[in-house]
């Protein structure tokens, strides 16, 4: 059989997937030291368009170890990837993971405003992958934050501006700015995008 030593966890779309290394052994686990075959990677569940990139996926087994070089990694998001090894006339999955968002977009945003008067077009934020695809299963707080226009100058109500994710989007409501100033900008972040 083949095995999977080590494999990827919970990660982001175009994220370095870290080491991979697939095994040739017996049922106990004891490695086939002539295994030479080649080995080679591919992907099962997740996004239909999911590719794996960025590095060689096909490596020749040395004393029946085939180890991936760094930098794997995963275009599209999705749920419940596995890596598949095939070579030498054998196959393995790994274990399941999801790839999620790798940036925050905003969908609506404000434009030129009064002070102290709420957005007429109040912003959504959603956290996507590089084709748009919205991360719906991953459960996001985002919050916004004033940069540029005046110093010292606030999102008003303070409240308002962390949110919870509901199916992929971020809602603000009711935001406004509390003091006059040019060049404003919103900042979305949940930490990590």
């Amino acid at each position: 059989r083949l095995s999977f030593f080590s494999a990827p966890g919970d990660t982001r779309a175009n994220a370095n997937l870290g080491a991979i290394e697939v095994r040739a052994t017996d049922s106990l686990g004891n490695i086939d030291l002539s295994f030479t075959a080649s080995i080679a990677l591919s992907l099962n569940g997740g996004h239909a368009l999911g590719q794996i990139y960025n590095n060689v996926i096909s490596v020749a087994a040395a004393g029946g170890v085939a180890a991936f070089g760094a930098n794997l990694r995963i275009d599209h998001l999705g749920q419940n990837y596995r890596l598949r090894a095939t070579g030498g006339g054998l196959a393995s999955n790994s274990g399941t993971f999801d790839v999620t968002a790798d940036r925050l977009i905003f969908v609506n945003s404000p434009s030129d405003t009064r002070v102290n008067r709420a957005f007429a077009v109040q912003p959504d934020v959603v956290a996507t992958d590089g084709f748009g695809d919205i991360d719906t299963f991953t459960a996001y707080t985002i919050t916004l934050e004033l940069t540029g226009g005046t110093a010292g100058a606030q999102l008003t109500p303070v409240a308002n501006t962390t949110v919870a994710m509901s199916s992929g989007v971020a809602n603000y409501t009711k935001l406004e700015v509390d003091t006059i100033g040019s060049s404003y900008r919103l900042r979305a972040t949940n930490g990590l995008l």
